[in-house]
Order: structure tokens, then C-alpha cells, then sequence
């Protein structure tokens, strides 16, 4: 059997074991209620032009009203830009919320930018590629007090590039070229406080991994990621004021396409996916949501960040970007919105369509 067949049996298989998982520790303890949001997926993100496809976020809420409430989202799309990825997102609390289980995974076909490595690349040195990857994040975390987690971690990254241009960066043979893997074990620790992991009012989120990929563990190269995400919820009334600060480091022989990364539809709205990245990074963001009227909502957020080489250097070369978005809730019972958001970094003007919040 292929490395890419076994992938996607992978992928298949904690689909469909989920449901089993979560019947088990139902039994254990209480009854989970479970509720659907399909979406049709009708999306815009500068990266991709126009997204076409379906989605659902699929949830279980426990009876307990202090109890987590587990989460599947699902989705499959195609751009106009001739990309397609299948994805799928786990949360899952076991044993009244000792237990808590996360994976993350896609399958991609995706032809996009390489800038280059630095903090002010420059636009004309853009080269496309098109790559299929097919990464997998997965932990395994216990209840330390409260909402304190902490557990193993493991980071698998493949990736073939299909084509590149002709004599650029990618073609010359940059560390993670032609066909990669990356595999690596590591460990994660997270406080979550939240009222809601779909989308919180109040309290708090961190998470810190650090994960070493080896090639004892069949990766091709040896180097190590590690990163912080440090999440806030402030209610006013029934509005909400969210900040978040995220920060990352990579050392060794990096693939190019697992070095921090600055901009995207969640970390600082307003930069291409991939078009800064560097060794360190760090990043924050605001963000102010209020309703407007009946299923409808509004935000207001800025953010800022930058990649360096070294890690002293931060703050150099500090990229602005802010603006406003519209919400549509799609599902009542745990506040699922559809975002539009319209951004502008002092040069550009990017709009984004998606499902969920950014943070």
C-alpha cells in the first residue's frame, strides 16, 4: 500500500472512530447531545481566488453544563485556482474531561507562492509551485487541575512538489523540494478556560508544543518547531473583546515550507499565507465583536507581526494590517458564524470568507 493511500485510511479512520470514542465515554459518564452546522462552502481568500465546496461542523455537548463540548469540523473545496484540499479538525474529551484528545489533518493539492526566506522578500521574487502534502498534528493530553492539560505530541508532514519553475529557489533544491516527510515527537501543554472552543465570550486559551523531528522517526531531515499561542475573551455586555499573541521558533535543517509563517485568514489578516517567513516569529491581534442585529455581527480587529532570522531581531521589520468584518450565525445553539473580512496593510486591500472566528 502507498504512503498516500495509508494516509488517507488514516484520515478515514479517525473519522469514522470519533463516534465510537465518544459513545464510550458517554457511557462511562453522561449522555452527549450532538448537533450538525452544514455549510455550503462559497468562500474568497486572496491566496485562492473563489472557494467552492461543502463543510459541516459537527458537535457533541455534554449534558454537564461545566463539561466541554467536542467538536468535528469537516471540509471538502476547490478554488478557482485549480486547488482542492479535504480537511478535518478533532477535538475530544473523555472520561468527564480528564482525557482530552486533538488532531488535525488534510489532503491537499494546492499551487501557490514561495517568496523566499527573510523579512522583506521582495514581490518580484515570487516563484509558484504546486505542491500535494498531506500533514497530521495529533496529542494525546491529560487533565493536570482544572483546565490545565499537558501530553505527547506528534508532527507528521509529506509533501511532493508536483511542478516549480524552472531555475528558481524550489528547483535549485532547497531543503524540503522534490518529495519530502517530516515526522517528529514532541509534547504540549494547554489552559483552556473558555465558555466555548467554537467561539468563545470569556476566558482564557494557551497552548505551548515543541515537537523534534528526527529521521529515527523517518524524517528526512533533523530540526526542530516550537510555538506559544496565548488567547484572551473580555465580555462587555453582550460584546466581546478577544486578543491573542503567538509566537514560534524553528532551528536545523527546516523544510522551507514548515518555517513560521506571517499573514493567512487567522494570524495578522492583511498578508498572503507564506509571503514573510523566517526562523522566529512573533504576532498579535485584537479584535472587538458585537451584534448588530438578529443573526448578524460585526468585528473590528488589527493586528501586527514579524519574522526573523534571529530571534534578537524581532521587531524590525513589523508589518501593520487592521479592518472589519460581518458575521452571519448559522447555528444559535454554540454561536457557529460564517466571516466576511476586508483588511488593508498599508499597501493592499485582501477580503476573506470562511467559516469560524480567526481566533
Amino acid at each position: 500500500m502507498s504512503m498516500r493511500n495509508s494516509f488517507l485510511l488514516l484520515i478515514t479512520f479517525l473519522v469514522i472512530i470519533r463516534p465510537a470514542l465518544l459513545s464510550a465515554s458517554a457511557g462511562e459518564t453522561n449522555e452527549k447531545k450532538w448537533g450538525i452546522a452544514p455549510f455550503p462552502v462559497v468562500a474568497y481568500q486572496p491566496e485562492t481566488s473563489l472557494i467552492l465546496g461543502a463543510g459541516s461542523v459537527i458537535y457533541f455537548k455534554p449534558e454537564k453544563s461545566e463539561a466541554k463540548t467536542d467538536s468535528l469540523q469537516l471540509a471538502a473545496f476547490y478554488t478557482l485556482k485549480n486547488q482542492f484540499k479535504i480537511a478535518a479538525v478533532s477535538n475530544t474529551y473523555l472520561s468527564d474531561d480528564f482525557i482530552y484528545l486533538k488532531a488535525v489533518t488534510s489532503v491537499a493539492r494546492f499551487p501557490t507562492d514561495f517568496y523566499g526566506i527573510g523579512p522583506d522578500t521582495s514581490k518580484s521574487a515570487k516563484e509558484n509551485y504546486t505542491p500535494f502534502t498531506i500533514p497530521f498534528e495529533g496529542s494525546f493530553f491529560l487533565r493536570i487541575a482544572g483546565g490545565l492539560y499537558a501530553g505527547p505530541s506528534y508532527g507528521f508532514y509529506y509533501e511532493k512538489i508536483l511542478k516549480s519553475e524552472k531555475d528558481g529557489i524550489i528547483d535549485s533544491g532547497i531543503t524540503g523540494s522534490g518529495e519530502y516527510i517530516s515526522s517528529g515527537l514532541g509534547a504540549s501543554l494547554v489552559l483552556d478556560t473558555r465558555d466555548s472552543g467554537i467561539n468563545a465570550h470569556s476566558g482564557l486559551y494557551a497552548e505551548s508544543k515543541i515537537i523534534r523531528y528526527s529521521k529515527s522517526l523517518g524524517s528526512d531531515t533533523g530540526f526542530t518547531n516550537s510555538s506559544i499561542d496565548l488567547r484572551g475573551y473580555f465580555p462587555v455586555y453582550s460584546t466581546t473583546l478577544g486578543v491573542q499573541l503567538v509566537g514560534k521558533t524553528a532551528y536545523g535543517d527546516i523544510p522551507f515550507q514548515l518555517y513560521p509563517s506571517l499573514g493567512g485568514g487567522d494570524i495578522v489578516r492583511g498578508f498572503l499565507y507564506g509571503r514573510y517567513i523566517d526562523k522566529n516569529l512573533v504576532a498579535a491581534q485584537i479584535e472587538y465583536r458585537f451584534p448588530v442585529y438578529g443573526i448578524l455581527g460585526m468585528t473590528i480587529f488589527a493586528g501586527a507581526g514579524d519574522v526573523e532570522p534571529d530571534i534578537d531581531d524581532l521587531g524590525n521589520h513589523i508589518r501593520y494590517a487592521a479592518g472589519a468584518g460581518l458575521r452571519m450565525m448559522i447555528d444559535k445553539d454554540e454561536k457557529i458564524n460564517i466571516r466576511g473580512d476586508v483588511t488593508y496593510n498599508g499597501n493592499d486591500v485582501y477580503t476573506y470568507v470562511d467559516i469560524l472566528e480567526a481566533f
